[in-house]
């Protein structure tokens, strides 16, 4: 049995549906009231579940009357991004789990897409979707290998110090 912080959860009766989208929020209340909205199509065919990472502004639980169809759990303590999710996939009943951020706008057949994706190839154990950005800076869909994974540096320093020959990484776009 996994280890589940102290979490007060609002219940929703539902079925277990075949995908859970996990929506992370910590005070985020606008951006996530949009996001919702984007999904509302899903809402009989999916799960959508909102991990509050302990907010504490006193939104949570009019929020969570606002929408009744969707379940939300408000964390005892900030869990951070990755904590939160966890925290929801551990509550989560579904086969697929889809974690979105709660500023996330989706299009309409988005979601559905990815997921058929995912499941006629079954050579792939999680996917991702195409970022757009409608701002006028440019922003990198994926960051280096060398800004993914900042440790490198400091390795890459120690080797050099033992006369290691290292090989720069390259940075790649994924499509």
């Amino acid at each position: 049995m996994a280890c589940v912080p102290n979490y007060h959860f609002c219940p929703v009766t539902v079925m277990r549906k075949e995908l859970c989208i996990i929506i992370v929020n910590y005070r985020s209340w606008k951006y996530l009231e949009a996001c919702l909205k984007s999904l509302e199509h899903l809402q009989d065919k999916y799960d959508v579940l909102v991990v509050d990472n302990f907010s504490d502004d006193g939104q949570f639980e009019s929020f969570a009357a606002n929408y009744p169809h969707i379940k939300f759990v408000k964390s005892q303590t900030n869990l951070g991004f990755g904590g939160g999710c966890r925290l929801g996939a551990i509550l989560s009943s579904a086969d697929y789990i889809l974690f979105l951020n709660p500023d996330t706008l989706a299009k309409y057949d988005a979601i559905n897409s990815m997921l058929q994706f995912l499941k006629s190839q079954n050579k792939y154990g999680i996917v991702s979707c195409k970022q757009h950005v409608n701002l006028a800076r440019h922003y990198l869909l994926f960051p280096s290998f060398r800004r993914l994974f900042a440790f490198l540096r400091g390795a890459e320093a120690r080797m050099r110090a033992r006369k290691f020959a290292i090989q720069r990484w390259r940075s790649f776009e994924f499509i």
